[in-house]
């Protein structure tokens, strides 16, 4: 009954994003499935001179993938890429601009050498972000305990998806990293009726740490260190 009243019922607040309550630095993680280490991931968090922010990360696992994601102050997307490599060269998945409501790029789909290009032209709602910062997204509201929330996100695969979602609370949480006292966020996004639910753990302090994340398969991505 509390998802139906997340989804439903209770009113969401208007989302106001600011990226300065987002910490910069190069941050650490470590992701396990079932207590078993199976990826790691490196994030990195630039506030350029113009006021832009830069989000990267690069994942190393069975397949390794990078992927960038660039946004205003409040987050209004502004440029989006993903490649992956495997055995070889880096193989590019999409590469996207945004300008105000317009998304241009290009997508690719197969593997090489059958990889099909593909020409990425849509429109976007208001409050929109990139879905590779859903979570950054999470963390730059204005976070008070049992605040609800809900905004857009936008991937060339699955088009616009509806995020929604609740502060469930604050605690205190060790990882590698070390302790640190959090808001835990309890999230779903809806891709075209297929639900994926999430759980991360952000600081309380500002400006804010994403210190853990529950992917929808069920593993974890803990902060090892940050700099």
């Amino acid at each position: 009954m509390r998802m139906i009243c997340l989804l439903v019922l209770c009113p969401l607040a208007a989302q106001t994003f600011d990226a300065g309550r987002v910490k910069t630095g190069v941050f650490d993680y470590t992701i396990t499935d079932h207590q078993k280490e199976v990826a790691r991931l490196s994030l990195k968090i630039e506030r350029k001179d113009s006021g832009r922010y830069a989000f990267s990360a690069d994942a190393t696992a069975t397949v390794c993938q990078h992927w960038e994601s660039t946004a205003t102050s409040t987050l209004e997307p502004l440029s989006a890429l993903l490649r992956f490599c495997k055995d070889g060269p880096d193989r590019p998945i999409f590469q996207l601009d945004y300008a105000g409501r317009k998304v241009s790029g290009v997508r690719y789909t197969g593997v090489p050498p059958a990889q099909e290009k593909h020409a990425v032209h849509a429109t976007v709602p208001g409050a929109t972000v990139d879905q590779r910062i859903d979570w950054a997204a999470v963390m730059a509201m204005d976070l008070k305990p049992g605040l609800n929330f809900g905004f857009n996100v936008y991937d060339p695969g699955t088009g616009i998806s509806r995020l929604t979602g609740r502060v469930d609370g604050v605690q205190d949480i060790t990882v590698p990293a070390g302790r640190f006292t959090v808001y835990r966020m309890v999230y779903e996004m809806d891709k075209q009726g297929q639900v994926e639910h999430y759980e991360s753990l952000v600081s309380r302090d500002v400006p804010r740490v994403l210190v853990r994340i529950r992917f929808p398969n069920g593993s974890l991505s803990d902060l090892k260190s940050m700099r």
